[in-house]
Order: C-alpha cells, then structure tokens, then sequence
C-alpha cells in the first residue's frame, strides 16, 4: 500500500512458517558459493546489480510507491545512498577494511597484535522493512 495515497499496489499471500524455513534453507544453501568468490567477484558483482538497479525505471517507481516519498528524495535518499555505499565499500576502502592490519601499541614497543578480518557475507537492514521489501522485489526481478 503506498502510505502517501493509500492506493493498493500489490497484494502478496501470507507466508506461513513452513514458507520461512524454505526461505532460510535457500539463504543457507546460497551462502557458500557466495563467501567462496574472491573479493573482485564479490566486488565486479556488487557494482553490476547497482548499474541494473540504476538502469530500471519500474525499480524507481516501486521504492517511491512503498514508501510513500517524493521521487527526488526516494532517489536522494534511498537510491543514491545506496549506489554510494556500494561505490565505497567496492573500491579501495573495501581492499583496505578487509586486509590483515598489525597494529603496534604506543607504549610497549616490543608487543605487537594483528587484527584479522573474516568477512561473514551477510546482507542486513537493521530498520528500514521497506528497504528490504524493495530488495526481495528487485532480486525477484533481475534474478529470477
């Protein structure tokens, strides 16, 4: 339902919990392929779903009818943020947050600690259930 006209935009049938673990298991069984990809193809395949999210009109009036915004703030807000995380963390900054880091404390000069980093391949939307609606639709979408 979009929140701005109260209009109906799409109805989906209720998922019971059988539904759920469906959902889980497939996650699960996804997961592997996914954290057995080098960084480059997490990256190359990260930037190719922002150039096609990009490249959607429909994806556009979808996230600006669930969320009832106006589109330039859907597009600031949403989209852009978005397009921009993923620029970030896809470019120099995701080699160097994912590289082991030795770090040498100031006072005892002989100690050193290094700080290994493992990254989980988890996908999260700690507030924002729209968002997340959008995701799921637009996964549907390009995916299949």
């Amino acid at each position: 339902m979009n929140p701005a006209t109260l209009a109906v935009i799409r109805e989906l049938p209720c998922q019971n919990p059988d539904d759920l673990a469906k959902a889980v298991q497939r996650a699960r069984a996804a997961q592997p392929a996914w954290a057995s990809l080098s960084l480059t193809d997490r990256r190359r395949g990260l930037r190719r779903l922002t150039r096609r999210l990009l490249a959607d009109p429909e994806a556009m009036d979808t996230l600006v009818a669930e969320s009832g915004k106006p589109r330039y703030q859907a597009e600031l807000i949403e989209l852009f943020y978005t397009c921009e995380l993923t620029r970030f963390y896809t470019g120099r900054v995701g080699r160097r947050a994912l590289r082991d880091d030795l770090r040498h404390p100031l006072i005892f000069v002989n100690k050193r600690a290094r700080v290994v980093y493992h990254p989980r391949g988890q996908l999260t939307f700690p507030y924002r259930s729209r968002t997340l609606r959008f995701v799921r639709w637009l996964m549907r979408r390009l995916y299949g």
